[in-house]
């Protein structure tokens, strides 16, 4: 007969309170990994992203120069070319 007796529930009780916890501390583990993954992943995309937002700024810069370098070997031409790129963004924001 498959009857239980009492104290057959208890230790039942028992083991799966048991298995319970264990299955929990696995997952706790198993997040506490994940989050420190998580954690390497950003500290080394931030890097990767400073490293390449400084590269994007000294080109930025590299290209001001330049142009600066045009405008005083040409300023009546970069004057002109100015002139004429603002009278073409009036015109195209006039309609």
């Amino acid at each position: 007969m498959a009857t239980q007796t009492k104290s057959d529930k208890g230790t039942t009780t028992e083991a799966v309170a048991e298995d319970t916890m264990e299955h929990l501390q696995e997952a706790k583990e198993h997040l506490k990994d994940a989050a420190s993954a998580g954690c390497k992943a950003a500290v080394e995309a931030r890097t990767a992203a400073g490293a390449e937002m400084d590269e994007l700024l000294d080109k930025g810069r590299d290209m001001l120069c330049e142009a600066q370098g045009l405008i005083r070997k040409h300023p009546v031409a970069a004057f002109g070319v100015a002139f004429a790129a603002g009278w073409v963004l009036a015109r195209l924001t006039r309609r």
